[in-house]
């Protein structure tokens, strides 16, 4: 019962995330299952020391994906932000009251 409860919760949580943030989420865990499954994979015809071309391009896919997510995450505050300034004595007093 706890798992089911976990899983709702969870679920809850990723769809309050903005949507900018859920997309660069969703291409992260794709990114990292790539990335997983390429570094377990044997490399047939690579005869260098380094990673394969796949692999730098599995890296890149993930560092995009978190670009993406923390993008979303950065205007969703800005947004907030911004309507909350729009809207003088939202905090509850007025706008040049000490706190």
């Amino acid at each position: 019962m706890l798992v089911i409860q976990f899983l709702d919760a969870a679920r809850r949580d990723f769809a309050r995330l903005p949507v900018l943030t859920r997309v660069g989420l969703v291409l992260a865990l794709a990114a990292f299952v790539a990335d997983v499954l390429l570094h377990l994979a044997p490399a047939p015809h690579h005869h260098g020391t380094g990673f394969r071309p796949e692999e730098h391009l599995a890296h890149l896919a993930g560092l995009v994906a978190m670009t993406i997510a923390l993008a979303g995450v950065v205007i969703d505050g800005i947004r907030r932000h911004r309507s909350r300034r729009r809207s003088p004595g939202a905090t509850g007093g007025p706008r040049h009251a000490h706190r």
